[in-house]
Order: C-alpha cells, then structure tokens, then sequence
C-alpha cells in the first residue's frame, strides 16, 4: 500500500488518541495486539498504572521529547507482578534512538522496582521497512542485546474493512490511525472515513459508554479543517436519526453542538485534573476560560506529553478571543 507524502507531525496528531486509549481500553488494547501475553495475566486483580513513577523516569534520562509511554503493573496468573512499558511510536520519519531510548527505560525501571519489564511497541509510522525489534550493539567483544515485542499498524492497513468491524474496539482505533495516514492529503476523503466510522460504532452492539468514547477517540484521531466540521455535524445527525440511538451524547457531542471552544473546555477540564491533580484543576479554572480555539486544540494535543502545568502555561501564554 502507498501511502500520500506528507508534511505535518504525525506524533502531534496522534499522541493524545493513544494515550487515551491505553487508559480507557488498557486489558483489550494488551488483547488485541499481544494475546499471549494476555492468556497470562490475571485481570481480576484490577492494573495499576504507574505513569507518574515513568514520566519522573523520562524526565530524567533527558533522552529527547516523550511520545506515548505507558507503565502498567499487572498480576499474572501465577500469582507474581509484571510491569509492562507499552511504547506507542508515531513518528512519520525513522527514530534511530527508538531502541536505545527503550533499553534506557528498562535499565531504570529495573533499578527502580527490582523486576526486569516486559517491553512493548507499537509501530505506527508510515515506513513499510522500519522494524526495530531489539536494542543490539557490540561492546568489548560482546553483545548487549534486549529484545522487545512489536507490532507495526501498517502491517494492517489492507484489513480495515475487518478493523472496522472488529469485536474489539481497539481495531477501531487502528483503522481510525490508518485513515488518518492515508488521508492526509484529502481533506475530502477525510471525511468520508470518519463518518464511515462513526457510522459503524452503532453496529458494533456495544454499550452506549464504549460508543461514546469511541466516537471521542476516533473524533481526536481524524482531525478535520475547520471548513469540512458543519458537514461533519450534519453527517452524524443523519446516521443518529437513521440508527434511532442518539449515543452520542457526551461532551465531545456537546462540542459538536454548543461551540467547539466551549465543548473542549469541558473535556480539558476533567481531563486536566486526572493528569495533574490539584495543579490541573487550579489552571483549568483559572486558564481555560480564556483561551481561544486554536489554543484549545493545541492544548489538547500536547496535554498527555506535557512534563508539567508550567509547561502548559508557556504554551498558551499568549491567549486571544475566538
């Protein structure tokens, strides 16, 4: 499959939709790429994230900007922990410190907590023949070497029709990254893709809490220019009325609604508050309602990545009307 030329920045688009989907559909994410490693784990006993312990870690190493990173601690069935780093690559050009980065993070975490984590990659860029899979360099005569286990979203593109359907909603999510790739020159076809998506969220027969949150994270992954979004509106207004089940309904629905400013006010809100407790709640009052709409959409695209609030506020320091 060819992929269109592009000249955007592909982690930009694409870091926040992971990092939300890693929260809300972590055991099913684990599942859909890495079954195996799924059969093993217990998941009576709820995971624990330990992101803060990772971001500290990442802070750090002082190895260069953060994409998505995940640290989870996970009880298997033998009854021992597991940590597992999940690394989500969405760089458009080749990382060549990609394994050196994760044999960092696993060297830490293993002076850290005493266990050697399980790492995992997921490969989202659009370079059919980049494939890390281990970090491996010769040293005095021998080799230092880390494997780590892979999967490469591309590798995928010719089953979206299947992706789209697919039990699991994290097959959604990956058909919704592809079309994010192969429509980045065609606004038009853009928007055919995502309503095509949206279209199938009512055919899935899933409850009316994973529609809406599905519908959020495909909404983030294909982003439309401002000119193709009252269409957009329109379009879910007809499959809404055509299905009868008006599940979308939460605030990303209100967004479309009420104002796109006032809708992402209320989803950075929350959203603030879970990533920098009382720091997030402090600048959400105190800084939100002042921000225009593209400081909006600029914040909510780096909120995941972002190492503090006071980063934050360098971001929008400048805030406008809309």
């Amino acid at each position: 499959m060819r992929l269109p030329n592009k000249e955007r920045n592909l982690a930009r688009e694409f870091d926040s939709p992971w990092k939300e989907t890693l929260a809300i559909f972590f055991e099913r994410f684990v599942s859909f790429f890495f079954p195996e490693l799924h059969d093993q784990i217990d998941w009576a006993e709820p995971p624990v994230s330990l992101d803060k312990e990772l971001q500290s870690i990442m802070r750090e190493a002082e190895i260069g900007e953060a994409r998505v990173d995940n640290l989870t601690r996970v009880r298997l069935k033998t009854g021992d922990f597991a940590w597992l780093y999940i690394h989500v690559e969405v760089q458009s050009q080749h990382d060549a410190r990609l394994a050196e980065r994760i044999f960092i993070y696993h060297i830490r975490l293993f002076d850290l907590y005493g266990r050697h984590p399980v790492n995992l990659v997921i490969l989202g860029d659009d370079s059919p023949a980049w494939r890390p899979s281990e970090y491996n360099i010769p040293h005095l005569g021998q080799t230092i070497r880390l494997p780590f286990l892979t999967a490469k979203l591309l590798d995928l593109a010719d089953r979206i029709g299947e992706l789209e359907q697919h039990p699991n909603p994290i097959g959604l999510m990956v058909a919704a990254h592809l079309e994010s790739l192969l429509t980045g020159n065609d606004p038009e076809q853009r928007l055919t893709a995502k309503l095509r998506l949206v279209r199938r969220l009512t055919d899935r027969g899933a409850s009316p809490e994973d529609i809406r949150q599905m519908y959020r994270l495909v909404d983030w992954f294909l982003d439309l220019p401002s000119e193709l979004t009252q269409r957009f509106r329109e379009g879910v207004d007809v499959i809404q009325q055509e299905k009868r089940m008006p599940y979308l309904t939460s605030t990303e629905q209100f967004c479309m609604d009420q104002g796109e400013s006032k809708g992402l006010r209320e989803v950075l809100e929350p959203t603030l508050a879970a990533r920098f407790d009382d720091a997030g709640r402090i600048f959400a009052e105190e800084t939100l309602p002042n921000l225009n709409l593209k400081a909006l959409r600029r914040l909510k695209d780096v909120i995941w990545k972002a190492p503090s609030v006071e980063h934050l506020r360098e971001l929008v320091a400048e805030p406008t009307s809309d």
